[in-house]
């Protein structure tokens, strides 16, 4: 289960980090895998410490430079 959470998560991330991607979390979450949008969040908060709202700001500003693992 781990590590199709990691795969999930690893997908959604990078989906987050396109520059041309205008989905919402939500769809994200579901193209990811995930089976609601509930279920990214906690993952996400668990692996990097901080909420969705937060990264997408923080990548927005263009200070992301290394990869959350």
């Amino acid at each position: 289960m781990l590590y199709f959470n990691n795969l999930r998560f690893n997908q959604a991330l990078r989906s987050l980090d396109a520059e041309n991607n205008k989905l919402s979390i939500a769809d994200i979450a579901i193209q990811s895998g995930f089976n609601s949008r509930n279920s990214f969040y906690k993952v996400f908060k668990k692996k990097t410490g901080i909420t969705l709202t937060l990264y997408r700001k923080y990548f927005k500003q263009g200070s992301h430079t290394e990869t959350i693992e």
